[in-house]
This record gives structure tokens, sequence and C-alpha cells, in this order.
């Protein structure tokens, strides 16, 4: 009596039983579980019938990385201490010695905007717009090493001003003599293409489908003075690269 119940309680629809197991990226197998009147109990073996459907979905891109520009260049970190050096520098060497209107904040502002125009001259290998920009030699330097990387490596040297994560001093040195000179290093975190996420978030959409490189880029800045009188300020250390 137990068995004609359940064989009319159950609708015929819910005799097929279906499980889809799904791989990211990978052929995904569909395995349909066809049961009939006489194996509807648990304690019965279901027959499989398995079939396969083919994922249009392309396999993940390769990871593309940015070497180092200068190979073996130390990677800079922030210190607690450079705001401390930067004080005692602005008011014992700085200011009485060297250049009484420097102000760390116009320099940054001033960095920043030269850090966009600069990385964005590597990545379309247009040496000529550095002259005056970057030093001669580091100019070679990067030039040799920009030559053995890919078409999309080198688009992972470009900053936009909206991609940068923080952009902050890493060390500071003045140098009094016959020929004074402020030489500072920065430190940027950029990723690229985070104001497009950050726009995406907050319209509560979160992509987890791109993947992104964390790039960092290190720039020393060095401007010489003669007779108290400031030169511009040039570009004597120029690195990117991924983090790993």
């Amino acid at each position: 009596m137990l068995v004609p119940a359940i064989r009319k309680s159950v609708p015929y629809n819910l005799r097929r039983i279906t499980a889809c197991v799904t791989y990211r990226n990978k052929t995904r197998t569909k395995i349909p579980r066809y049961c009939n009147e006489s194996t509807l109990l648990p304690t019965s073996l279901p027959n499989f019938a398995p079939r396969r459907i083919y994922s249009t979905e392309s396999d993940s891109q390769p990871r593309i990385s940015l070497p180092m520009l200068v190979d073996g260049a130390p990677a800079h970190i922030p210190s607690l201490l450079t705001p401390l050096k930067l004080l005692y520098l602005s008011v014992f060497r700085i200011t009485p010695h060297i250049d009484k209107e420097f102000d760390v904040a116009e320099f940054l502002k001033g960095a920043r905007y030269a850090t966009v125009i600069i990385s964005k001259a590597l990545t379309n290998k247009d040496y000529e717009s550095l002259q005056g920009l970057v030093t001669e030699d580091m100019i070679e330097i990067l030039r040799t090493k920009i030559e053995t990387l890919s078409p999309n490596q080198r688009q992972l040297i470009a900053v936009n001003e909206d991609d940068v994560l923080f952009y902050i001093l890493s060390d500071i040195a003045a140098t009094i003599g016959e020929e004074h000179s402020i030489k500072i290093t920065i430190i940027c975190h950029y990723v690229q293409g985070l104001a497009e996420k950050r726009n995406k978030i907050m319209g509560g959409v979160i992509d987890f489908t791109t993947s992104t490189e964390h790039l960092v880029c290190n720039y020393t800045f060095i401007r010489k003075y003669v007779n108290n009188i400031g030169g511009p300020w040039i570009a004597t250390f120029v690195n990117h690269y991924t983090v790993s």
C-alpha cells in the first residue's frame, strides 16, 4: 500500500532529477538522473545518462606583470622617520639657507603631475618628450629596459591621476655648498582602472571578473640652486614594477 501511495503523490516531472556540476572556465557536465516508478524509493539506485554542454567562456588570461624598469634597484618603503627628517631639514637647512619658499605640499602636487607625464611618455616610448624632465643617463637605462617589454607590459607603466592609491614622500636630503640642492624620493602605489571600479562600487556593482595589478613607482627628483636661484626639478631615478 505504501509504494502505490508514493507513486500517486509524486508528480512525474519530479521523478527526473538533474544534477549539474560547473567548473569556472571549464567544460560543464550535466548529469540527469532518471527514476522510473520502480526506483522511486530512497534505497534504489538511479540510472545515469551523462551528457556534455560546452561553455563559451574562454580560459582565464595569463597574468601580465611588470618587471622593475631598473634591475636590482631597492624597493622604497614608507618610513615613520621621514616626517621628522623633513621637519628638521626644513627648519635648519632648506628654509634658512636654500629656499625660503619651499613647500612640500606644492612639491608633491607638481611631482605627481610629472609622474603622470613621464609614465605615459615611457608607455608610448616617447623618449624625446622626457628631455628636461629626466636625466640623460636615466633615459638610456629606461630605454634599454622598455625595449625588452611587450606592449601589454608597457601599458602597465602608465599612471592615471585617478588610479593613484597614495603618493607620499619616501626620503629627503638637502645639501649646502657651492651648489645647494634638494633631493626628494617619492613612493606611488597605483591600480589601473581604479577609478572605474570605484564608480561601480558606488553604484552597487562589484566586479570580480577582471583582475587588476597592484603597481608601484619610485621617483627621485632633484633641484639645484646657483646663487640662491633654483633651477627646474628633474628626475634622476625612475622605476615602475608590479607588486609580487
